[in-house]
């Protein structure tokens, strides 16, 4: 029990802090909530990472202090700055009884997944082979091997060019305690708070019951239910991903720099995740090129710039400390080739499959029945444009390149979709979305 509490404690106060200047006054509901353990745990991961990685520093009880020392800060700016007369409150009348059965449904498929959680410890291959490797050689050497000739160059028998993100958090876990089925509420603490912020946004477009809907199918799909305790790191880069996009698509509504800066900072984190985080940084430029292309919104020079050096904060080390030491993006030898025998491969993951229920259908049966108002509506066509750019660069790498392997055997095909999954969700509340909830995206 005390390892799960000093685990909480210590990778939701940097959040915390976070919370209480973002809360009221930028964010509110279950959104300020959802960003609690996002931005905690890379506050941690990247303070290890500069400490670990980039200034190839060897452990010491002084890290502890000083992580002891940031929680009890952190902890006293939120109950300072935290606005306590401002509290989230919940009239239960307005709560529409249809509401109380989906609300009631999404929070016993969370429950549910929290038991198969704890159930068991770690044993997916990745889990073990990678992550948890990484984290064990960490814990067991206390500081990383920068020997190319060692079988465990950069902590890892294999994949030394991976990022450090999940493996970095797994051994803050394991340094405060954590075992057995512990370290899988690594991977549930980000399922949980996705499902937050994908209820709070849902909701604010479409009203209780349809946004608890559209959560409902997304914490209900059979492949997103098994990695919310399996410790891969797709769908932790689906948290930051679509949390990234969310505020992106607000921003395309109403312009606020909060918005963009948050987006920038998110989804640059996917880059320390996994590599195909690039995707998603890759869409984002996308979406903010479109938009001053469509002239939704042209923001400053020095708006521009935040928003840039938010993108940058989090991608710099880690891509400098890949130029560096001549670490790729890549896992096996780059390799142009022409699969078109991986393209029913898509099918097969998207629809044939038991992964996704009929969410594929839906969203893509969305699209054909609202083109019209998706074309009319630019800042629509923008999110849709994002959503379709990050398809659009797996079906390339999965067919043009060496990576066709994994789409012909399902090893990374179907995983590969899974931050699309929440996306998509996001993107479906804001083109469902009508005109009595008062945004743009609806103006005729």
């Amino acid at each position: 029990m005390w390892p799960i509490i000093l685990i909480i404690i210590s990778v939701s106060a940097p959040g915390l802090a976070a919370l209480s200047f973002l809360y009221p006054r930028f964010i509110s509901g279950l959104r300020a909530f959802s960003l609690v353990y996002g931005i905690g745990s890379a506050v941690i991961t990247f303070e290890l990472l500069l400490y670990f990685v980039i200034a190839r520093q060897a452990f010491s009880p002084w890290l502890l202090w000083f992580f002891g020392a940031q929680t009890l800060i952190a902890l006293l700016v939120f109950v300072l700055r935290f606005p306590w007369k401002n509290q989230l409150t919940i009239d239960v009348a307005k709560v529409k009884p249809l509401s109380w059965l989906l609300g009631c449904l999404i929070a016993a498929l969370l429950f549910l997944s929290l038991i198969q959680a704890l159930g068991k410890p770690p044993v997916a291959f990745d889990s073990i082979a990678f992550w948890a490797t990484r984290a064990e050689i960490l814990l067991a050497d206390g500081a990383v091997n920068f020997d190319r000739s060692s079988p465990d160059y950069l902590a890892s028998y294999n994949h030394p060019n991976y990022p450090w993100h999940v493996s970095l958090l797994e051994y803050w876990f394991r340094l405060l305690g954590a075992s057995g089925g512990v370290v899988n509420l690594l991977a549930w603490f980000y399922f949980m708070s996705l499902t937050l912020f994908i209820i709070d946004f849902s909701i604010k477009y479409l009203g209780q019951v349809k946004g608890l809907l559209l959560a409902l199918f997304f914490c209900s799909q059979p492949f997103i239910f098994y990695h919310a305790s399996n410790n891969y790191a797709d769908l932790i880069v689906a948290y930051y991903a679509a949390v990234g996009f969310g505020f992106f698509f607000e921003w395309l509504e109403r312009s606020r720099i909060n918005r963009l800066l948050l987006s920038s900072a998110l989804v640059a984190w996917t880059f320390n995740i996994k590599n195909y985080g690039t995707f998603y940084i890759i869409a984002l430029a996308v979406g903010f090129s479109a938009a001053y292309f469509f002239k939704l919104h042209r923001p400053r020079w020095r708006s521009s710039l935040y928003a840039l050096g938010a993108l940058l904060i989090p991608i710099l080390p880690i891509a400098l400390f890949k130029l560096i030491n001549r670490l790729n993006l890549r896992n096996t030898e780059a390799a142009w080739v022409w699969r078109p025998d991986a393209l029913p491969q898509f099918t097969q993951a998207l629809f044939i499959s038991n992964n996704w229920n009929i969410w594929w259908f839906i969203v893509i049966g969305a699209g054909l029945v609202l083109c019209l108002r998706i074309w009319r509506r630019k800042e629509l066509l923008v999110a849709w444009l994002m959503l379709l750019s990050v398809v659009a660069i797996l079906v390339v790498i999965f067919m043009v390149t060496e990576n066709y392997q994994w789409a012909l055997d399902h090893t990374a095909l179907s995983r590969a979709f899974i931050p699309l999954v929440p996306i998509s969700v996001l993107l479906l509340a804001i083109t469902f979305e009508k005109h009595s909830y008062g945004t743009i995206f609806s103006r005729r």
